[in-house]
């Protein structure tokens, strides 16, 4: 049984943190989701609290997930 959202391809030009959230629940549900970001930039959380320099941000690892970026 496929997921509810099988063969959807959804285009992501959204950035922070709630865009992402909603798009990664629908790649969740089976949507192919590409993410377009700033080209050499890319998301402006990915930058964000982060205590330490060479740290990723807590965000990295979670975003990016099920999507094309």
């Amino acid at each position: 049984m496929g997921k509810a959202l099988d063969g959807v391809k959804i285009l992501d030009f959204t950035h922070v943190q709630s865009g992402p959230t909603c798009t990664q629940l629908l790649a969740w549900f089976g949507a192919d989701v590409i993410k377009v970001e700033k080209a050499g930039e890319g998301d402006a959380t990915r930058g964000q609290l982060r205590d330490i320099a060479s740290a990723p941000s807590p965000w990295t690892p979670r975003t990016p997930r099920a999507r094309k970026c």
